[in-house]
């Protein structure tokens, strides 16, 4: 226990140099290679942090949703002063906030992240925003209380990707896992 509070105690500083999202490093990749294809894309965040920075460097259309004020204002306030990123629709909401899809049209997302509080909760609210053939990724997917939030998307094709060994920024849990879906055609 006293690890993990250390880790979370600690985010706030590691959040000023981490230059990515705070995914497994084949997510990352694969969200290099997306962004690559898709520089337009549309992406919704649940938890906002570093991925809320680096994602306002490789699109204009980004939303991300926060619960905690002083972290959605230090993540606001680093996309400011950023010179290489763009603006970004950064919402503060009290929890469950993934009642911030109500705001949206279905099908608007080519992108969505979940890596926030509430996660079943925000996965089953914006599956219907995600756009055809766009991709729902979940970080921490190795924890089995979001298991059944995976049921919609059983016929899906997905990807998982387990950090074995520390990511690019030096940082590693035993069974840390990222999985991503893309939504059929």
């Amino acid at each position: 226990m006293k690890k993990a509070l250390l880790v979370l105690c600690c985010a706030t500083s590691l959040f000023a140099i981490r230059p990515v999202p705070w995914v497994t490093d084949g997510a990352n990749e694969f969200l290099e290679e997306f962004f690559q294809e898709h520089p337009d894309a549309k992406v919704l965040e649940f938890g906002s942090g570093a991925s809320t920075v680096w994602f306002s460097k490789k699109t204009k259309h980004l939303y991300s949703v926060e619960h905690n004020p002083s972290w959605h204002k230090l993540v606001v306030k680093t996309i400011r002063e950023t010179p290489e990123c763009n603006s970004a629709n950064c919402y503060l909401r009290k929890r469950p906030y993934y009642s911030i899809c109500d705001s949206f049209k279905d099908e608007t997302f080519d992108l969505i992240l979940v890596d926030g509080r509430n996660r079943k909760g925000c996965i089953l609210s914006a599956l219907p925003k995600l756009k055809k053939g766009g991709y729902l990724m979940l970080d921490n997917s190795e924890r089995p209380y979001y298991f059944a939030a995976f049921k919609p998307m059983e016929a899906w094709s997905v990807w998982a990707d387990k950090q074995r060994k520390p990511d690019v920024c030096g940082f590693i849990y035993p069974g840390w896992e990222t999985r991503w879906w893309q939504k059929p055609l």
